[in-house]
């Protein structure tokens, strides 16, 4: 993914700790990058460069739990 396709607010699959997990991004970060929320953990994260953001994804939250969909283009 490229830096000018990161959206704020949008949900990506992003590499972290050597897993892919659900990442809300919710600022850019004053170092560069920008800051997001870890949708499993509820931890946040920052991710440096866009290299570490795989796709975007769809977020489906209910009470007991959420689920993750991936979202697909069609052009």
């Amino acid at each position: 993914m490229k830096k000018k396709d990161v959206e704020i607010g949008k949900v990506y699959q992003v590499k972290v700790s050597g897993k892919l997990s659900p990442v809300k991004i919710i600022m850019p970060s004053i170092y560069g990058g920008w800051v997001g929320e870890n949708l499993r953990t509820k931890k946040r994260v920052r991710i440096k460069t866009a290299a570490r953001l795989r796709k975007p994804m769809q977020y489906v939250y209910s009470c007991n739990s959420f689920e993750v969909k991936e979202t697909y283009n069609a052009y």
